[in-house]
């Protein structure tokens, strides 16, 4: 992961995620921005040992870029610069953790799920599945299933009774769907 993110910070455009968002010049950025993200608030939560797994740190990384893309105008010379950072990490991370993946023959459910994914929509038997198996799982995981859900969602889908949650997942975000079934699928030891 540190490797990741020091080919980020060598990039000449780095410079503009490494501090939070200055909110004296840009006072309407909280109203637009629920959860602000930055570089270096990635580096210090990295080097504290705030990232019990890649995923986190991938999924924070992609909240600096999903936010700035959110606030600037797609043809701002932010977006532009979040774009090119955004496809460095992709590639990196992506060589980083490959070998870390399952070796063998990939199952014919995986492609489809790929392709499905890169289509952007869940089918509904993977909502299903997924549903099915948020139901079983422990706490400190269905805290940061939560957490992935109310930092990705632009409205909410979680709906809270003293100590009980309900998620509704036929209006959640396809997106955001597949950000739990990716951090699911890396830190549970149960059959996707």
């Amino acid at each position: 992961m540190e490797s990741v993110l020091q080919r980020i910070k060598r990039h000449k455009y780095a410079n503009v995620f490494y501090e939070p968002v200055d909110l004296a010049t840009n006072m309407d950025y909280l109203a637009v921005i629920k959860n602000p993200m930055d570089l270096g608030t990635v580096e210090r939560k990295l080097n504290s040992g705030e990232y019990p797994t890649h995923r986190m740190f991938a999924e924070d990384i992609r909240l600096v870029f999903r936010n700035a893309l959110a606030y600037n105008p797609s043809q701002s010379d932010v977006a532009k610069m979040t774009r090119v950072l955004s496809d460095i990490f992709e590639r990196e991370y992506e060589k980083t953790i490959k070998p870390k993946r399952g070796r063998g023959r990939p199952r014919k459910s995986d492609a489809l799920l790929q392709a499905a994914e890169m289509e952007g929509r869940m089918p509904y038997e993977e909502k299903l599945r997924l549903a099915t198996l948020i139901r079983q799982l422990p706490i400190p995981i269905l805290t940061q299933v939560l957490t992935i859900i109310q930092q990705q969602s632009t409205y909410p889908h979680i709906i809270e009774d003293d100590e009980t949650y309900a998620l509704n997942f036929e209006t959640m975000e396809d997106q955001v769907l597949w950000s739990v079934f990716r951090y699911l699928t890396e830190t549970t030891p149960m059959e996707m």
